[in-house]
C-alpha cells in the first residue's frame, strides 16, 4: 500500500511539511494496522506482524512516500484468502510442478532420507507457554503437562503422554494417531513438538484447511483516507497556505 500525496513537488516548503505529515501517517497507519492483526489473528499472527513492513521511499519529483505492507506465503495469504491445500505438495517445489528436488521449504530444509530414499521435511509446532503474553494465539499444553514441563531444563524431552490429548482432524477428517504433544520439547524459544511429513505420509494427512481472507489493507486505507489525511496533513497545508510560503491543489 502507498500512501499518495498528489502535492506541487517544485514547493519546497510544502514538500518539508508533507513529508513530516507523510512519515506521521505512516507510524499511526502501521499501529492502526498491527492493532488489527493483533486482535483477529492467533497462531498465524508472528508471521503476519513479522513481515509488515514501514519503508519511506522517494517518489516522483523528489517527494517521499510511505510504503506500508506485508510479504511471504503466509501473511498474503492470511490477507487475501487460499482454499484448502495439500502442505506435502511443498516436498516437490513451490509452484507444485511435481519436480522432485531438495529446496528450502516453509519450515525447514527438505531432506532425503538415506534409508528409504524418500523426501521428508521435520516441521516444527511451537505451543504456548502458560502465563506468556503469546499464549492465547497458540496451543497452551493442558496443567498436567505444564506441571511436569516447568522448571524442566532446555532439551528436555516429554514422552509418554497420554492418548486423550489427541492431535485434531484435518479438513480432510484425517486423525494423526500420535497425540498432540507426544515428544513435547523444551526449547530456549519455548515449548515445541516436531512432526515428519514425507512421500510416504498418508495422502489424506497435512491438509490445511485454507485461510481466510482479512483484508486488513483496505481497513487502513479508509483509516488513513477518512481520518489521518484529514488530521495530519491538512492542517499543515492550511498553515502553509495561511503563511503566503506555498501554493496547494487538492
Amino acid at each position: 500500500m502507498t500512501i499518495p500525496t498528489g502535492l506541487d513537488p517544485n514547493d519546497a516548503a510544502l514538500k518539508r511539511a508533507v513529508n513530516t505529515g507523510l512519515q506521521a501517517i505512516g507510524v499511526q497507519a502501521y499501529a492502526y494496522w498491527k492493532s488489527i492483526a493483533d486482535s483477529e489473528l492467533n497462531t498465524s499472527y508472528a508471521d503476519y506482524v513479522g513481515s509488515l513492513k514501514m519503508l519511506p521511499s522517494p517518489g516522483a519529483g523528489g517527494l517521499d512516500r510511505i510504503d506500508i505492507g506485508i510479504s511471504g506465503f503466509i501473511p498474503m495469504a492470511v490477507e487475501f484468502g487460499t482454499p484448502k491445500f495439500d502442505m506435502k505438495r511443498r516436498l516437490y517445489g513451490s509452484a507444485g510442478t511435481g519436480h522432485r528436488h531438495v529446496q528450502f521449504d516453509l519450515f525447514r530444509r527438505i531432506r532425503v532420507s538415506k534409508k528409504t530414499g524418500k523426501l521428508y521435511a521435520i516441521v516444527p509446532f511451537r505451543h504456548g507457554t502458560e502465563g506468556s503474553a503469546g499464549s492465547r494465539r497458540m496451543h497452551v499444553p493442558p496443567m498436567p503437562i505444564v506441571k511436569q514441563m516447568v522448571g524442566a531444563k532446555r532439551g528436555t524431552v516429554l514422552k509418554g503422554i497420554a492418548d486423550r490429548y489427541k492431535t485434531r482432524g484435518t479438513a480432510t477428517g484425517y486423525v494423526s494417531q500420535v497425540p498432540r504433544y507426544e515428544k513435547l520439547t523444551k526449547m530456549k524459544s519455548g515449548w515445541h513438538t516436531f512432526r515428519t511429513m514425507s512421500e510416504d505420509s498418508d495422502p489424506n494427512s497435512w491438509i490445511h484447511p485454507g485461510f481466510t481472507a482479512h483484508m486488513i489493507h483496505e481497513r487502513v486505507i479508509a483509516h488513513i483516507e477518512s481520518t489521518l489525511a484529514p488530521q495530519i496533513i491538512d492542517p499543515l497545508i492550511a498553515l502553509l497556505r495561511r503563511s503566503g510560503t506555498t501554493h496547494y491543489h487538492r
